[in-house]
C-alpha cells in the first residue's frame, strides 16, 4: 500500500508541478512559440517528477542505507547529495524563467547556489561511490604515474 500511495502522490505531484511552477515563478520575458511549449512541458514535468523523486529518497533512502550498513559522516553526506540532485532543479529552471533570472546579478546568484552545490554533491557521490567500489584515489594517481613513467 504504501508504495502505491507514493507512486500516486509522485503522479499527481508531477503533473501539478509545472502549473505550480509557474504561478510561482512566473516568466520573465516572452513566451515560447506554439511549437516549443510542448518542449518546455516536457522539461518541466521531469523536472516536477525529479523533485518529487527527491523527497521520496528523503523518506525512504536513509532507512535503506542504514539497513546497507552505512552510517558516518560521508554515508549522511551522501544522502543528503543525492537528494540535492534530485530536487534542485525545479526550483532551479523556475528562478531562470522568472525575473530574477534576467539580471547578472540574479544569474550569478542561480549558478552559485545551484550550479556550485551541484558540482559538490556530485563529488560527495562519486567519492562514496569509489570507495564502495574499492578505488583508492590516492593509490591510483601513484599507480598512473608509475605506468607512464612519469615522476609522482
Amino acid at each position: 500500500m504504501k508504495k502505491v500511495l507514493t507512486v500516486v502522490v509522485l503522479a499527481v505531484w508531477t503533473a501539478a508541478s509545472v502549473p505550480l511552477g509557474m504561478a510561482i515563478w512566473p516568466v520573465a520575458a516572452g513566451r515560447p512559440s506554439t511549437a516549443l511549449l510542448p518542449f518546455f512541458v516536457l522539461v518541466g514535468a521531469f523536472e516536477g517528477a525529479a523533485f518529487g523523486l527527491g523527497f521520496v529518497w528523503l523518506v525512504y533512502a536513509r532507512g535503506w542505507l542504514r539497513s546497507a550498513g552505512h552510517r558516518g559522516p560521508l554515508a549522511t553526506a551522501t544522502y543528503l547529495s543525492i537528494a540535492w540532485l534530485f530536487l534542485n532543479w525545479w526550483p532551479h529552471d523556475g528562478l531562470h524563467r522568472s525575473a530574477f533570472g534576467q539580471s547578472f546579478a540574479g544569474v550569478a546568484a542561480i549558478d552559485v547556489a545551484f550550479h556550485c552545490t551541484l558540482i559538490a554533491a556530485t563529488v560527495v557521490v562519486a567519492w562514496f561511490a569509489a570507495g564502495r567500489l574499492g578505488i583508492r584515489i590516492e593509490g591510483e594517481h601513484k599507480r598512473a604515474m608509475a605506468s607512464t613513467g612519469s615522476p609522482s
